[in-house]
Order: C-alpha cells, then structure tokens, then sequence
C-alpha cells in the first residue's frame, strides 16, 4: 500500500495540476515548466510523513517512532525553506 500511494502521489499531483490548467482553458504550458519541483518535494514529505504516523507497520518502537517524527519535522521544515529558493531560480 505504501508504495502504491508513493508511486501515486506525482502522478496525481501533475494531474490536479492539467486538470487545472485545462479547467482555466488555458494551453498546455511546455513539459519543463510543469511543477516539478513541487511534485518531488510531495513526494518527499509523504514517504517521510508516512512513517510517523502511529500505528504504521514499519515504526513499532515509541522511542524510534519519536525520533521518526523529529526527522519528519525537519524534512518539512527543510522542503518549507527550500521551495521559494527552488520556486525563484526555476523562473530564470
């Protein structure tokens, strides 16, 4: 199941984003200005989130899963301060 919902969470993020685009009636903007960037860090933050969730059959350990969390914040946090630096450059 993990790795269904891993494998399918780019996938469904350029979908919302063509839906959209073609919702707006707008033309297909070119394939290397489609959000990249974005769908990467998606990605990123629900493999990482996906094992801090309680209950989750790869974390059974409550000190391991604390640290599992701690990790997961960071990542967040990470991608947060990265994305407007990514986001800026990729317009040039």
């Amino acid at each position: 199941m993990f790795a269904t919902l891993l494998a399918l969470t780019p996938v469904l993020l350029i979908l919302a984003y063509l839906s959209g685009i073609a919702s707006k009636k707008l033309p297909k903007p070119p394939f290397q200005s489609w959000p990249w960037w974005k769908t990467l860090a998606a990605t990123i933050a629900f493999g990482v989130w996906a094992f801090a969730v309680p209950g989750n059959p790869f974390i059974v350990d409550a000190p391991v899963l604390m640290m599992v969390w701690v990790g997961a914040t960071l990542v967040s946090m990470i991608l947060g301060l990265v994305d407007p630096i990514v986001m800026q450059w990729g317009r040039r």
